[in-house]
């Protein structure tokens, strides 16, 4: 409903269907964002393989993906297809592989602890030096005002950006922030918060 009271169009695609299928559901002349209806990385791989073979025979049709934060585990089998279909996903965190700081951040971490960090989503080591880091330069820098003037840190996260939002009167804290994360078909990631 939102999108159709913004002026734009929604269908709903089944994967299965020849190209004409496909055709029908597509606008040759303005992007088409597919927003697949689950996270698994057997639909995406359908997908992909289906929107390859279409695109090869209709290369006027632009593609676009937005999708889920599970994705970010998929990179490792694709990362091409990400880039090919200018994908998006929301996520409350990302580790930039691409950045030098996130592999300085790795490689002290080993350093200091003799071990890699674990390869989990999202990277505990990562997460921990984040939260530190923003609760001890913020209280160090507002003091009593922290909660009210939270908003003026100046931080930039290795994984987590913060953006704490108090539940209720006397309820704890719940991290209010969302990004976008864009892999674009020029190789390179854009972090839209």
């Amino acid at each position: 409903n939102r999108l159709a009271d913004a002026g734009l169009a929604m269908q709903n695609m089944p994967l299965e269907g020849d190209d004409f299928a496909m055709e029908s559901q597509l606008n040759q002349f303005h992007e088409n964002c597919i927003v697949p209806d689950n996270t698994s990385i057997k639909t995406l791989n359908v997908f992909f393989s289906r929107a390859s073979s279409f695109l090869k025979d209709h290369p006027q049709y632009k593609i676009s993906l937005l999708g889920y934060p599970e994705w970010q585990t998929y990179t490792g089998s694709l990362l091409k297809e990400f880039y090919t279909y200018n994908t998006y996903f929301y996520t409350s965190y990302f580790r930039n592989p691409l950045l030098k700081r996130t592999a300085d951040i790795e490689n002290a971490f080993a350093s200091n602890f003799h071990t890699n960090m674990q390869a989990t989503y999202p990277r505990f080591g990562t997460m921990g030096f984040d939260l530190a880091l923003y609760f001890l330069r913020g209280m160090s820098r507002l003091g009593d005002y922290f909660e009210e003037r939270q908003n003026e840190l100046e931080y930039t996260p290795f994984q987590h950006p913060f953006r704490f939002v108090r539940n209720g009167e006397n309820d704890g804290f719940t991290n209010h922030s969302l990004m976008l994360i864009h892999y674009t078909p020029d190789q390179t990631i854009e972090i839209v918060q």
